[in-house]
């Protein structure tokens, strides 16, 4: 696994769906739209993880933008 000194934990589809009160369905078409960051990481089944870094700082750039 990756190891980042800057990255305290790996976040999955589950954690950022409860995190942002939506459906998997609509985190798949912000994902799809690229309105959410691509995963940093895919464990070897294939499921996909987000440093928290990654979030954090797409939080960071969401401040001050109108919803779409």
């Amino acid at each position: 696994m990756h190891t980042n000194p800057q990255i305290s934990r790996w976040l999955s589809k589950a954690e950022l769906v409860a995190r942002y009160g939506i459906t998997q369905r609509t985190l798949e078409r912000w994902l799809k739209s690229e309105r959410f960051p691509a995963a940093d990481l895919h464990l070897p089944g294939g499921q996909p993880r987000w440093s928290d870094a990654v979030i954090e700082a797409h939080e960071r750039s969401l401040v001050g933008k109108p919803a779409a």
